[in-house]
């Protein structure tokens, strides 16, 4: 009992010590204007990161492969929930200042329900892990790409609203890198491939999660200010377009997100494939099931 009490007391004064931090960096420190050196150099680290990872790791064991997905999962599992413990405990978006204000917080759907893409993308990755199937992977690679791209190159609501080096900006960089690696390393690694007969994996699963989504908005569209789940009920740029053109508008970029996906994988096959022919090696096709590998490859299929 002591030793809990204690975790609960350390857990606790980490969010106070952060909340006092962001209390006072605020008023100090400015946000971070898009496409600004600060926001250029987050995204130039993600990347960077995400590509020497991905290199690192590509050609190692299958067990090593395995143990990086579940890192990986672990991760955005650990992160989210610290999050959702951070928003009611220590800083709660401004708007708790008693115990019964971070109850009524916790109602907020806009600010607690997970029905962003990346905030799904923190159950989805977990659930693919687990189930090890190859068509979930290949539908899941290239959203998380999309997701931890877009976020990079334009996260609104992130650095246009926290001060720089505040926990929500560090939390969300670290996030989306981990969401942005997961995708690519499962194409590094031959967990996945995007060919084009089946690129409609992930156009149907986004299609799945994205109703979940407009369903969301059209049920919690009155509370809290008007929630915005996917950014279609509001255009991301502030656009003033009708909610079902958004959806459409948006779904339509994802698409267009997939195809580049597909031929950027099929020009690194090409170079791939040059490089090993003057090496004398031919890289290897991935299998279209994880139940293909040999034992040997893929002991933990077992």
């Amino acid at each position: 009992m002591r030793s809990r009490a204690r975790l609960s007391r350390a857990i606790l004064s980490v969010f106070r010590r952060w909340e006092k931090y962001f209390s006072n960096t605020s008023k100090i420190l400015p946000t971070i204007r898009y496409f600004s050196a600060a926001h250029i150099s987050f995204f130039a680290a993600a990347i960077v990161i995400t590509i020497v990872a991905s290199l690192l790791l590509k050609n190692r064991s299958a067990k090593a492969v395995r143990i990086s997905l579940i890192v990986c999962a672990c991760l955005v599992v650990f992160n989210y929930a610290f999050l959702q413990l951070w928003r009611v405990w220590a800083y709660a978006d401004g708007r708790a200042k008693g115990i019964l204000d971070k109850v009524a917080y916790i109602m907020m759907p806009n600010e607690i329900l997970p029905f962003q893409l990346c905030s799904m993308l923190c159950y989805i990755i977990p659930a693919a892990v687990i189930l090890k199937k190859r068509w979930l992977y290949d539908a899941v690679a290239p959203i998380c790409i999309m997701g931890g791209f877009l976020f990079f190159f334009y996260p609104t609501g992130i650095i246009d609203r926290y001060p720089p080096f505040s926990f929500r900006v560090l939390e969300s960089m670290f996030q989306h890198t981990v969401i942005l690696f997961f995708g690519v390393f499962l194409y590094a690694s031959r967990q996945a491939k995007m060919q084009l007969k089946t690129i409609h994996r992930p156009m149907l699963f986004l299609l799945g999660i994205g109703a979940i989504a407009i369903a969301a908005n059209l049920v919690f569209g009155t509370v809290d200010d008007g929630v915005n789940f996917f950014y279609i009920r509001k255009n991301i740029l502030g656009l003033n377009i009708p909610f079902a053109l958004n959806a459409l508008l948006m779904a339509a970029v994802a698409a267009v997100f997939f195809f580049l996906v597909l031929g950027v994988q099929m020009l690194f096959g090409v170079l791939a494939a040059r490089i090993g022919k003057k090496r004398g090696t031919v890289p290897a096709d991935a299998p279209e099931s994880l139940d293909e590998v040999p034992p040997a490859e893929n002991e933990w299929d077992e």
